[in-house]
């Protein structure tokens, strides 16, 4: 995508002449909306809809709060750093965040699908499914992301699946420790989960990562200060990422500490079926 060259794949969007397959649609310059519907459906059977609004729920400031056992569908959950004890369980969200072309700056993709900035919330026991870029933001402080399923996430290839480093804030380990634990995270564009400062990364099922970019890891940081952070008990495997190195495709590792990344402490991870090695450490401080 940065280095356009021969053997490159690429895509072509933006026209209507390019709507040429069932589940395809085209929206003109003005407004007028083309479609094609799955088996060849007739549009006056079908209920068409299209998103209204961001934000499901706005719980800036909100503290003491629970969602249990809502289907959100289009949109998603706001919070800012004033945002502490909440709990967000047994949750169904799909499309929480849609773009359709990758941004100019590729990791900025927009709305994260859950997006947790406070203190002491918890998001747990909810499924989490087709976000253009990521599904899950933590930040700040003692939060936990625990026994959710996670699935389509960063379909564009713009971001990570699961971030643990939002809006600046960086976590500084220890007892405030963020914890992402129990998850199972498939079928993502890029990263399933970045190694952010302060996120432990424990009991997790993640694969079928790196869809979309020949590069990286299914777990992954780059010149990261981890803060201890711990990697471990998880499984991580079918991470598809192309191996060419005549075109710079450098395949998908499972656990991978990038340059200039230290104080990580990764242990007693099953890691297999991955296109370059299951584990590299570059960092020189990682255990």
């Amino acid at each position: 995508m940065l280095r356009p060259s021969t053997k490159n794949y690429y895509y072509l969007w933006g026209k209507l002449a390019a709507l040429d397959a069932p589940g395809e649609w085209f929206r003109a310059n003005d407004g007028a909306l083309y479609r094609w519907l799955p088996n060849n459906g007739n549009s006056s059977q079908h209920t068409i809809e299209a998103k209204r609004r961001l934000w499901a729920f706005d719980l800036r400031g909100r503290s003491h709060m629970t969602l249990d056992g809502l289907h959100i569908f289009g949109a998603t959950i706001r919070t800012d750093t004033q945002s502490h004890y909440l709990v967000l369980q047994n949750l169904e969200v799909r499309f929480p965040w849609h773009v359709q072309k990758v941004p100019t700056l590729f990791w900025t993709s927009g709305t994260p699908g859950i997006d947790l900035r406070g203190n002491d919330n918890v998001l747990r026991d909810s499924l989490l499914a087709y976000s253009a870029g990521r599904m899950v933001s933590v930040s700040g402080l003692r939060n936990l992301v625990s026994n959710n399923v996670m699935f389509d996430a960063s379909y564009v290839a713009g971001d990570v699946a699961v971030n643990g480093q939002a809006w600046r804030q960086i976590n500084p380990g220890g007892t405030d420790s963020n914890n992402f634990r129990q998850n199972t995270v498939f079928n993502t564009g890029r990263i399933a989960v970045q190694a952010d400062p302060g996120l432990n990364i424990t009991y997790n099922d993640l694969y079928n990562s790196h869809l979309q970019i020949a590069d990286l890891g299914t777990i992954y940081t780059w010149g990261t200060d981890g803060k201890n952070a711990q990697t471990a008990y998880n499984w991580v495997h079918d991470n598809w990422a192309e191996l060419d190195l005549s075109l710079n495709y450098f395949g998908g590792h499972g656990i991978y500490l990038d340059d200039d990344s230290y104080n990580y402490l990764i242990y007693r991870n099953i890691v297999w079926n991955t296109t370059s090695p299951g584990i590299l450490p570059l960092a020189s401080t990682a255990r």
